[in-house]
């Protein structure tokens, strides 16, 4: 049973965590690829246009903001 309270303290602490962070910018560059969160859309550098559902902006913010970091799956299953 203690196994099971400190899974749920350590996932309330991933979700207060998430709450924290700033809310989304509008353009978001990650090497050749521009993600317009306010246009819900990822721009290549050659032009090419690629239009996003939330969940999917929202996610890929979330990787950027954490690029060369551990994402927790469960965290990402509780999030989107």
């Amino acid at each position: 049973m203690d196994e099971v309270f400190l899974k749920i303290r350590n996932l309330l602490a991933m979700s207060t965590t998430a709450e924290k962070e700033s809310p989304p910018t509008a353009v978001l560059p990650i090497g050749d690829l521009v993600l317009h969160m306010k246009r819900l859309s990822l721009t290549s550098a050659r032009g090419s246009l690629q239009k996003l559902t939330i969940s999917e902006a929202e996610l890929l913010y979330h990787l950027i903001l954490h690029k060369n970091g551990l994402v927790h799956n469960k965290y990402l299953l509780l999030k989107f």
